[in-house]
C-alpha cells in the first residue's frame, strides 16, 4: 500500500513538473505547496512527504534552480517572505555580493520537506534538508528554530544553544521570542542550572503567555527537584537574565530594522505599513509608549 501511494505521489510530482515552460523556465511551485498543504490538512503526512520528496528529487534533476545552491562569486540568491526580512538580512549579514530574489515558494517547499522529515522522526535527513533551506533565507527565525529542534532531539545541546542564539537575532514575533527563551530554558535544565531555567521559562511566558510547553517544563522541574517554580517577579527576572548575559527582548538588529522601516513608512504616508512595523517594535520590546502610539494610530 505504501509503495502504491508513493508511486501515486511520484506521478503527481512528474505531472506538475511537466508544466515547466521552456521559454521562461518556470514551474508551478505554488501549486506544489498547495497540494502538499492540502494533504497535510487531511492528515496524510506520509503521502505529503512522498509527494514533496519526489517533486524535489525531480526538480533538482531538472537543474532549474541549481544555480541557487551553488557558490557564485558575484550573486547570492535569497527568498525573503517580506521586506522586513530583506532589510534585516542586509543589517545582520552585510552581503558583499548582489542579492537576487528567488521564489518564496521554493523556500516554503524545502522548509515543509524538512519539517515533514522531522515529524517522521528522520532527524538526520531533516537536519540536512533544513540546513539546505537556510541558504535560501538565513533570517527565517522559524527555520532556525526548527534546526534548533533537530539539535535538541539529537541531544546536541551546544548546537541547540548556537541555533537558538541565531534565531533570537532574527526573531520579530512574540511567539518566536517566547520559543527562543524556552529553548534556553531547556539548555540550562541540561546544565542543571534550574534557577536560570525557571527564570527563562517565566520570561518566555511574557511573550507567549499561552505556552503549554513552558508551563509543562516548570511542572517537570518542580516534580523532579522539589524546587519552587513560582515566578521570581519582573525585577528578579531582569536581574537574573542580565547577570547571565541573556538578552532581554528582541535583538538590536530587529529593533533598529523595525524603527527604520516604520519611520520610512510614516514619512511616505503609508500609515498601515507604519502600524505593521510599530507592531513588530512593540512585540519585541513590550514598550508601553509604543503600545499607546499604536492605539492612537488605530483610532
Amino acid at each position: 500500500m505504501v509503495c502504491d501511494r508513493s508511486a501515486l505521489a511520484s506521478n503527481e510530482a512528474t505531472r506538475l513538473l511537466s508544466d515547466i515552460d521552456p521559454k521562461d523556465g518556470s514551474v508551478d511551485l505554488q501549486g506544489v505547496l498547495m497540494e502538499a498543504q492540502s494533504l497535510i490538512a487531511r492528515h496524510e503526512y506520509n503521502l505529503a512527504f512522498f509527494f514533496l520528496d519526489a517533486f524535489i528529487e525531480k526538480l533538482e534533476a531538472s537543474g532549474l534552480y541549481a544555480h541557487v545552491f551553488r557558490d557564485d562569486p558575484t550573486n547570492e540568491y535569497r527568498a525573503f517572505r517580506n521586506p522586513f526580512e530583506e532589510v534585516l538580512y542586509h543589517r545582520l549579514h552585510k552581503p558583499e555580493r548582489e542579492v537576487l530574489p528567488v521564489p518564496e515558494e521554493l523556500f516554503g517547499l524545502y522548509m515543509l520537506h524538512g519539517c515533514l522529515l522531522f515529524e517522521l522522526e528522520r532527524y538526520d535527513e531533516a537536519g540536512m534538508s533544513l540546513e539546505k533551506t537556510v541558504r535560501l533565507n538565513p533570517v527565517s527565525c522559524e527555520l532556525l528554530l526548527e534546526l534548533a529542534e533537530v539539535r535538541k532531539i539529537r541531544g546536541d545541546w551546544e548546537g541547540l544553544l548556537a541555533r537558538t542564539r541565531q534565531a533570537h537575532e532574527a526573531a520579530y514575533t512574540r511567539q518566536d521570542l517566547g520559543r527562543c527563551y524556552r529553548n534556553l530554558g531547556y539548555y540550562y535544565i541540561e546544565r542543571k542550572n534550574y534557577d536560570l531555567a525557571i527564570t527563562l521559562f517565566h520570561y518566555s511566558l511574557t511573550f507567549d503567555s499561552e505556552s503549554s510547553p513552558a508551563r509543562s517544563e516548570l511542572l517537570h522541574i518542580h516534580e523532579g527537584t522539589g524546587q519552587s517554580v513560582r515566578s521570581p517577579g519582573t525585577d528578579a527576572i531582569t536581574a537574573m537574565l542580565k547577570a547571565n548575559g541573556v538578552p532581554l527582548g528582541g535583538s538590536e538588529a530587529v529593533i533598529k530594522t523595525a524603527m527604520h522601516l516604520g519611520r520610512e513608512a510614516m514619512r511616505a504616508g503609508r500609515s498601515e505599513e507604519a502600524m505593521l512595523y510599530n507592531a513588530i517594535l512593540y512585540d519585541v520590546t513590550l514598550d508601553e509608549g509604543i503600545g499607546k502610539c499604536l492605539e492612537g494610530m488605530a483610532s
